[in-house]
């Protein structure tokens, strides 16, 4: 008997308890987006990053509002935080933590997710994975592209899709695309200045090292680290409103990703039947935390010591601009690039 009613005096306050927390429980912002849990890339530590990168490391305090130029009753407010290239971990904070913010005042439309791409530097755990320079994971029985002189083209960057095949096409004739520059301008070139050919997790006998040409340039050796978040294509008004410098770059990020959607800096390149599978951007490293595992770029490197190759740890297709991958619905691969 005493049992029983000490049981109706604990019942009505869990539910009351209960009642509480779902009033009290937010909606998820757009920096805690989940897809599948990756099962082959590091995933981005955004807890972590946004603890050491916190929305006011961006905001102003002091200097102007507005630009002399800026139109009597533009919203623009120079004080906080703008949109930004993403290749770091701050640049990352930067965008996502605006987005979240102004979610929570706004319904931002449409979203297209993406994996957004930061690096560390140096060779990924795993051959196969989404990366700059090193080795390209490909057979070694196969023969390395070349010009019609014989010259070799330069191993740029290879895609792993295999943890983002919920997001792009389902045309994609492999797991994982390798991309090679005749030269260092190939961004700018001829479509045949780019070669693109595809690969898969699993190979006979990985080529190495020794087996790879001299590049023709430098390419940084960078690994991605993926971050599942969400492109608001239709918002780039209401951040504008918001007072935003950059908006357009807040809506829409210019970054390396696997996806749908991306900034286009001069226009959008698709034509009829194609969509975007990812970008590669330029890297421009920061001074802090320039990649997940650096905290600061080597100080002779950071002082522009003319005896150290800075290009280890940047890469600039023009004014930091951006190469897209576009497929058709017969799975063919083309690509075009922007910049400033």
């Amino acid at each position: 008997m005493g049992t029983d009613l000490n049981m109706k005096k604990i019942v009505p306050v869990i539910l009351l308890a209960t009642v509480l927390a779902s009033c009290t429980k937010q909606e998820p912002d757009s920096s805690s987006i989940k897809g599948p849990a990756a099962k082959h890339h590091p995933t981005v530590d955004f807890a972590k990053w946004r603890a050491i990168f916190p929305i006011e490391t961006f905001e102003k305090k002091d200097g102007p509002h507005q630009y002399s130029t800026t139109p009597k009753g533009d919203p623009l407010d120079l004080w906080k935080a703008s949109g930004t290239i993403i290749s770091s971990p701050s640049d990352l904070c930067q965008v996502e933590l605006v987005r979240e913010r102004v979610a929570k005042k706004h319904d931002l439309g449409r979203r297209v997710p993406v994996d957004t791409i930061i690096w560390s530097h140096g060779a990924p755990e795993k051959p196969y994975l989404t990366k700059t320079g090193g080795v390209p994971h490909r057979e070694k029985s196969l023969q390395w592209p070349t010009e019609k002189t014989g010259r070799p083209y330069t191993f740029v960057a290879q895609f792993c899709f295999l943890d983002s095949k919920d997001i792009v096409s389902d045309k994609l004739p492999g797991d994982i695309m390798l991309v090679f520059f005749k030269d260092s301008e190939s961004y700018a070139g001829d479509p045949g200045d780019v070669h693109i050919e595809w690969s898969s997790a699993s190979l006979r006998q990985p080529m190495t090292q020794k087996d790879c040409p001299k590049p023709g340039f430098a390419v940084p050796e960078l690994a991605g680290e993926l971050h599942r978040c969400n492109e608001y294509p239709d918002s780039t008004e209401i951040f504008e409103k918001e007072g935003h410098y950059e908006s357009y770059l807040l809506s829409k990020s210019q970054s390396t990703k696997i996806g749908r959607e991306t900034y286009v800096i001069q226009g959008d390149p698709r034509k009829k039947g194609q969509e975007f599978i990812c970008a590669l951007s330029s890297v421009q490293p920061k001074e802090k935390w320039p990649f997940t595992n650096m905290e600061a770029l080597p100080r002779s490197i950071s002082d522009g010591d003319e005896e150290s190759d800075g290009e280890l740890y940047e890469m600039m297709f023009g004014d930091v601009g951006c190469i897209y991958f576009m497929i058709d619905t017969r799975g063919n691969v083309t690509w075009a690039s922007d910049c400033y």
